[in-house]
């Protein structure tokens, strides 16, 4: 299960994002549980980034534009992981960033 409380890992990508990582490691299963665990994963990561704690921590990563990837070591989310990847994605952009999944 996803723990909440902090951030994973992370990087800079080769065309200069900072890129802030979720690793999940267990199967999706799609249930109500796991769906507000992702939830709150991503808020707890739009929050380090835009409360200024990334910027605070990271002052080589505060200029750069950033984006949230999400490492499934599970495999691909089920139907219903999905279509919340695809609403918090939206959620991300609005914000100035951006959501994804990582390409297995």
């Amino acid at each position: 299960m996803l723990d909440t409380d902090y951030i994973d890992f992370l990087s800079v990508s080769p065309n200069g994002h900072a890129v802030l990582h979720i690793v999940q490691q267990d199967r999706w299963t799609g249930t109500d549980d796991q769906l507000l665990t992702l939830q709150a994963k991503v808020n707890t990561y739009l929050a380090f980034v835009l409360d200024g704690q990334m910027a605070a921590d990271h002052p080589d990563l505060a200029d750069l534009p950033w984006r949230i990837a999400l490492d499934s070591r599970a495999g691909a989310p089920d139907t219903r992981t999905a279509q919340l990847l695809s609403l918090l994605a939206d959620g991300v952009r609005a914000h100035g960033g951006d959501l994804y999944e990582v390409p297995k």
